[in-house]
């Protein structure tokens, strides 16, 4: 009669072969050394500090603002801390695209809205029971000790949502489905 193995017998046999497959496999996956990396960042005309022309929108104050957040990000002693800045400020100065000359539009809210949400801030900000926003992290420089407070404004929210939505689909150009708010 023919034995069969058991199906833990076959995986423990196989498992030293399995192992160096994934590893062929995770050292053929396109990462490059550090060398290769830099040589490709230069093939792809990549460069460091960013020229004026990249900057989006391509204007002077914008430039100057965040050439200063660079030299501030520059400036962190915190590797982590260093490297969310630089994120951050990246997309911001140079990635993200900008819908007017001055960045990001303003229009007005509606006044009664803004009454509405100005009356609950300020009850919520009087009454003793309004809760500060948790945090398990270290306070240090990137998350400071004091956060933020947490108003209930009720369904405003929903209304600030009904009511702002033609505006932003008005200076979008896009029609808008209604997430959260």
């Amino acid at each position: 009669p023919k034995k069969i193995r058991s199906q833990p017998t076959w995986i423990i046999m196989r498992l030293p072969i399995i192992l160096i497959q994934l590893l062929a496999i995770h050292q053929s996956s396109g990462q490059l050394n550090e060398d290769d990396r830099v040589d490709e960042y230069h093939a792809r005309n990549h460069h460091w500090p960013p020229l004026p022309s990249d900057y989006t929108p391509q204007n002077a104050g914008w430039r100057s603002i965040f050439e200063r957040r660079f030299q501030q990000t520059a400036q962190l002693n915190d590797i982590g801390a260093k490297y969310n800045a630089y994120m951050s400020t990246v997309h911001s100065a140079l990635l993200a695209p900008n819908f007017t000359e001055f960045g990001w539009g303003l229009a007005r809210a509606p006044s009664d809205l803004v009454e509405a949400l100005l009356t609950d801030l300020k009850r919520g900000l009087a009454s003793d029971s309004t809760p500060e926003e948790y945090h398990e992290w270290p306070v240090d420089h990137e998350y400071p000790e004091e956060l933020p407070l947490m108003v209930s404004i009720g369904g405003l929210d929903r209304r600030a949502m009904r009511e702002l939505k033609p505006i932003h689909e008005a200076w979008s150009g896009v029609e808008l489905i209604a997430n959260n708010a």
